[in-house]
């Protein structure tokens, strides 16, 4: 059924009050650039001035998430009405059977001191998934997320025939099906979705997605550059601009003036590419403490070529929430850290080996002194039997 524009200003109500919460091996050298400025951290203080203002990256995202703008583009309106209705339908669904369960349970399992809440959050093998991190971080000021895939870019719409706007919104609604139904982007399918793309080209979108229908404004959209001590550098970004090394997003939950922040950097986080990376190795020397996440990360730091990004959340991480393909069992230091174990400990799915199963993690699962409960939602490779696992290690 064809959806009206007032049923579409219908929808996202009710969704923008119901989701809004407080608050291969390629690698891209840097160049330095004259024309990028350095920029100091965003300012997550309450500030009396208003923050955001419509732009034109806030409006493509929304109408990314199906959220109606204001100024609308030229679109076909029976595509789109196809498009709202299952973009809306998918987020209503995921947020009542996933996110909320997830928000709901983490604030239950991790202290929620004011200091834990505003550490910066740390999530490598991302992907483009920011909604499940904000749902597990909401009020962090900022997000830093690393992985192998291309940024990509948002398409200028007001520039794009109908023609290339339906198109773009395809592209962007067929890279989310995994998210929706799994909880998780499979690797093959973004690579097939990239590459096949003629107006994305990367997951930027599924990033902005997350930013609006999770209820926030888009303020400002930045390309990254990276010192070879580490530093970060930003310049403005236009729509239809492609991304190298990496974007940050500035936003605000909708009606706030409290800005955050997420960066995402395009790298290898192996290490043969920490090796050729210096300046992503400075980077990870100097995160400091952060709030971690870890899912359905194909247990490559269960293998001595995943060593170093192993070694960064181990050394760095004060929470660190994960499920059985992140970092083995065997690895955390119990004398130094508080586990609890959530849900249930199985055998990993027919796509990895048998061998990756940890007997560890098997027998503390049957240990009280780390089984700490169910989980009440579902998230990972296991989404067909929901057999789930959720770790939460908290540094003493």
């Amino acid at each position: 059924m064809k959806t009206s524009t007032n049923t579409f200003i219908a929808i996202w109500g009710t969704l923008l009050f119901s989701a809004c919460v407080p608050n291969n091996d390629t690698i891209v050298d840097t160049q330095d650039n004259d024309s990028v400025t350095a920029i100091a951290p965003v300012d997550t203080a309450v500030v009396e001035e208003e923050v955001f203002t419509p732009n034109d990256w806030d409006r493509a995202s929304k109408m990314l998430a199906g959220i109606p703008v204001e100024h609308e583009f030229k679109i076909d309106s029976n595509y789109y009405s196809e498009y709202v209705d299952y973009i809306t339908s998918e987020f209503t669904g995921i947020k009542e059977k996933r996110l909320d369960k997830l928000m709901s349970w983490k604030n239950d399992v991790v202290p929620q001191s004011d200091e834990e809440k505003r550490r910066k959050v740390f999530y490598p093998f991302s992907g483009g998934d920011f909604i499940h991190l904000y749902q597990l971080y909401p009020e962090a000021p900022n997000y830093l997320m690393l992985a192998i895939e291309p940024i990509g870019t948002l398409p200028d719409f007001d520039s794009l025939s109908v023609y290339d706007i339906d198109t773009a919104l395809h592209e962007s609604r067929v890279m989310l099906r995994d998210i929706f139904f799994r909880s998780y982007f499979i690797t093959k399918n973004m690579a097939t979705d990239i590459k096949k793309s003629k107006q994305i080209g990367g997951i930027l979108p599924s990033i902005l997605w997350g930013i609006s229908s999770s209820g926030h404004d888009i303020v400002s959209v930045e390309k990254v550059s990276l010192s070879n001590n580490g530093d970060m550098s930003y310049a403005p970004a236009k729509l239809g601009e492609s991304f190298e090394r990496g974007v940050r997003v500035n936003f605000v939950e909708h009606g706030s003036k409290t800005l955050q922040e997420v960066t995402y950097l395009s790298c290898d986080i192996s290490n043969k590419g920490f090796a050729k990376d210096t300046a992503l190795t400075a980077l990870m020397t100097n995160l400091g403490d952060v709030n971690s996440f870890v899912k359905a990360a194909s247990y490559l730091m269960h293998y001595k070529t995943f060593s170093e990004i192993r070694n960064v959340i181990l050394d760095h991480s004060v929470v660190h929430i994960q499920d059985d393909t992140g970092i083995p069992f065997k690895y955390f230091d119990t004398e130094k850290s508080t586990i609890r174990l959530y849900g249930k400990y199985v055998m990993p799915v027919k796509d990895f080996s048998e061998s990756l199963f940890q007997e560890d993690l098997d027998s503390a699962y049957n240990n009280s002194s780390y089984y700490a409960g169910k989980l009440p939602f579902s998230m990972g490779y296991h989404w067909g039997s929901k057999d789930q696992n959720q770790m939460v290690v908290l540094r003493k």
